[in-house]
């Protein structure tokens, strides 16, 4: 359970079964509700409300059959009222019209569908599509390689589409020509250029590889900086500390145990701003800050913490 809120709580998820598509970020996830479990209220005929289940309510509404009727369901803030910023709830709200058995109708609610305390709602995982890739993603090149096409295959693709476009009936009919062949013309690979590193005189092409295996004309050591990070990354921020110490020492950089700093709970900016006071007092605003940060909704709350105390901080998301 731990591993799967890891891997989407924080993340952007779209619905796309309403007439315009909406986008949600996932604040949390339920294990002990599913589909099956979670009610709502539904309208089956006039002035009739009853409470039924997600599946049957996805059924009725739009046609859609809930495939797996036990998965655990996706918690997600739903800003009511937030009309025209894209993010909307996929239920019934105050006013409203649903689909009943008799047709169609207007009924009020007073209580949101699936709503705690008219803050949450409860998205199926089988009906929402993550934005972008998952970081393991990523770094599969076979999963990735159709999309990564050399440059004679990506115009040879782009024309053949284009021919199929310039061929359609509709073209026609409107008096549209589209050139089939992109234009060329002619151009020059530069050089890479050279690069002296702290492993001697000799000049090195200034690649991606040597940069990361060179060392640094002259090394620093970082004696003193913060990590902040959440409590539920307590593991994880060890290691990208290791990770980083390990890192530099291949470059010439010594980077010494920084002080942490934890967030106990999500929106617990007291305790940031308190920790960070300590820190100001024993080492100054010359110190810089590094947050590691799973839940973006608490990047502006974070940073503006960090900005009260004037400290010069960077973000990594996980």
């Amino acid at each position: 359970m731990e591993l799967i809120s890891r891997e989407f709580v924080g993340k952007k998820v779209r619905t796309n079964y309403t007439k315009k598509e909406r986008m949600y970020m996932i604040q949390d996830i339920d294990f002990e509700k599913n589909p099956l479990t979670q009610k709502v209220p539904f309208s089956k005929g006039v002035g009739v409300i009853e409470d039924i289940s997600l599946v049957e309510y996805y059924w009725h509404q739009y046609r859609i059959k809930i495939k797996d009727e036990k998965q655990f369901l996706f918690k997600v803030r739903m800003p009511r009222r937030m009309k025209g910023k894209g993010v909307y709830s996929t239920m019934p709200t105050d006013e409203t019209e649903v689909i009943t058995t008799e047709g169609s109708e207007k009924i009020s609610i007073k209580s949101d569908m699936n709503c705690e305390a008219d803050e949450y709602i409860y998205l199926i995982p089988e009906l929402c599509s993550i934005e972008g890739l998952p970081e393991y993603m990523k770094g599969n090149r076979d999963l990735l390689a159709p999309c990564r096409l050399e440059p004679d295959v990506r115009v040879k693709t782009a024309h053949d589409f284009l021919k199929k476009l310039a061929a359609t009936k509709e073209l026609k009919e409107w008096g549209l020509e589209i050139k089939e062949a992109p234009t060329a013309f002619k151009t020059r690979i530069l050089k890479a250029p050279k690069m002296i590193d702290g492993c001697g005189p000799n000049e090195k092409d200034c690649t991606t590889n040597n940069l990361r295996r060179s060392e640094v004309l002259e090394g620093k050591v970082i004696t003193d900086w913060i990590f902040v990070y959440e409590r539920r990354n307590y593991d994880l921020a060890e290691n990208v500390v290791f990770g980083m110490q390990s890192a530099a020492r291949q470059i010439g950089i010594k980077i010494n145990m920084p002080q942490f700093v934890e967030i106990p709970h999500e929106k617990d900016m007291r305790s940031l701003d308190e920790q960070l006071k300590d820190c100001v007092r024993e080492f100054g605003i010359d110190i810089p800050v590094l947050v590691l940060l799973s839940q973006s909704y608490n990047y502006k709350p974070i940073k503006e913490v960090i900005y009260s105390h004037k400290l010069i901080s960077q973000v990594m998301r996980v």
